[in-house]
């Protein structure tokens, strides 16, 4: 049994998204004309997440992009929303958010007397319509008139929003830019119904057979093994009859990458059970862990995992497990 990845959707966005190409498929699709038309995609550039360490556990898939807007530096945060439950403080956490952005900013430019535009984007693919507030004004406690009476004087921040719950699959198809933003896109606006389908197996098919048509346009095949591993991921099925459903119903110039992503899948679930194997024997023998050791063991390769897990038996500090082979 393949140990399932937590976040799926993130680790996903964050492989597609974080590409300045592929996120231009969202910001165009939500951004108005007289914006997009001043935005100069072809050097927008990924920044540094604004989480750290320990952070990183709670947070969404976040993108933070500089985007030149009318030849001046712009930032682009664009998020990633998937719960079901929708969150209606979204417009306060982008509000964090913003503030984590234009700080970092200043920090970088301390003589800095203007700041630049900071354009927040929210991409949603949950199964409903997105009805929480988007604007953070909504969200103060007070009644009308006190509220109306502070207007100007508060913090207020309004999101531009992607809900794919409202967006078709051929809409979806028809956007402008790189084919694999648009597969997945499509995919995640079918990932609710494909987690939780009774007929896993036939879901996975018909959603398989629907996307030939752009398949058979990629030439990402990098991106495409990202697509299916996500895919089997989500799906209630193990990797391999995922992996013999998708090689039945997708061409056959694909079915390579339908292979290499079942692999990888494989190989990330096994590293997986071993980063909570290890966990369990720290928290046994040295408890408390260190927020920064579970922090490094979350994203420990294979070959690290096995080594300090082995030293684990006769280390008498965490010290011992984790230190540098000399």
């Amino acid at each position: 049994m393949t140990t399932p990845n937590p976040t799926p959707h993130d680790s996903f966005a964050q492989e597609v998204f974080s590409d300045p190409e592929q996120a231009a498929v969202v910001l165009r699709a939500v951004l108005p004309p007289v914006l997009t038309s001043a935005l100069d995609f072809s050097k927008a550039k990924l920044l540094p997440s604004l989480f750290k360490d320990e952070e990183l556990k709670e947070r969404r898939a976040d993108f933070l992009f500089e985007i030149p807007l009318a030849g001046k530096p712009a930032l682009v945060l664009t998020l990633l929303e998937h719960q079901s439950r929708q969150d209606r403080t979204m417009a306060a956490r982008l509000l964090v958010y913003a503030g984590r952005a234009l700080d970092g900013h200043l920090r970088k430019h301390p003589r800095a007397k203007r700041l630049p535009a900071l354009i927040p984007v929210v991409l949603y693919h949950g199964k409903r319509e997105w009805t929480a507030p988007r604007e953070l004004f909504e969200l103060y406690a007070l009644d009308p008139p006190l509220r109306e009476a502070l207007r100007g004087h508060l913090p207020n921040l309004r999101f531009f929003l992607d809900d794919l719950s409202q967006v078709g699959d051929d809409d979806l198809r028809q956007r402008p830019g790189p084919v694999l933003a648009r597969l997945a896109l499509i995919v995640l606006r079918h990932a609710e119904r494909l987690r939780k389908a009774k007929d896993p197996a036939a879901t996975l098919r018909s959603l398989a057979a629907s996307l030939s048509d752009l398949l058979q346009q990629a030439r990402d095949r990098a991106g495409l093994v990202v697509v299916f591993r996500y895919m089997l991921e989500v799906v209630e099925l193990e990797p391999e009859e995922g992996q013999a459903i998708l090689a039945r119903a997708l061409p056959a110039r694909v079915k390579e990458d339908v292979v290499t992503a079942a692999d990888q899948l494989r190989a990330q679930g096994e590293v997986r059970a071993m980063r909570r194997v290890l966990l369990r024997l720290l928290h046994a023998k040295f408890k408390p862990v260190p927020p920064e050791v579970e922090n490094r063991v979350a994203t420990a390769g294979a070959t690290e995992l096995e080594t300090w897990t082995d030293r684990v038996i006769n280390a008498s500090s965490l010290d011992e497990v984790f230190a540098d082979p000399a």
